[in-house]
């Protein structure tokens, strides 16, 4: 479900002129940073970790358990991939601030 809000409708993968969500921002920019391998690394490292959460924790059933070190795992993916989209929003107040 995280990942369908991030990736929106419509998205093909590594395009930046489809798709209206977060995921197309960052193949938009990163290709004014040299970010871009086909897909942006910013795409790549989000959808890492979305994928671990789910492979490692909510398809293990971890999310219902008390198990401490599961739950710190989910918050710190979740920080990075946060700290990640912050990144897609910086770079583009750089590039609209070069724009001038």
């Amino acid at each position: 479900l995280a990942a369908g809000f991030y990736i929106g409708l419509g998205q093909d993968k590594g395009d930046d002129e489809s798709g209206n969500m977060l995921y197309n921002l960052a193949e938009g920019i990163s290709k004014d940073f040299n970010q871009d391998n086909g897909v942006s690394v910013v795409n790549e490292k989000i959808l890492e970790l979305l994928n671990d959460i789910k492979d490692n924790i909510i398809d293990k059933g971890l999310c219902s358990t008390h198990e401490e070190n599961s739950y710190k795992k989910f918050r710190w993916n979740v920080g990075s991939i946060i700290g990640y989209m912050n990144v897609i929003l910086v770079q583009r107040l750089i590039r609209h601030l070069l724009d001038g």
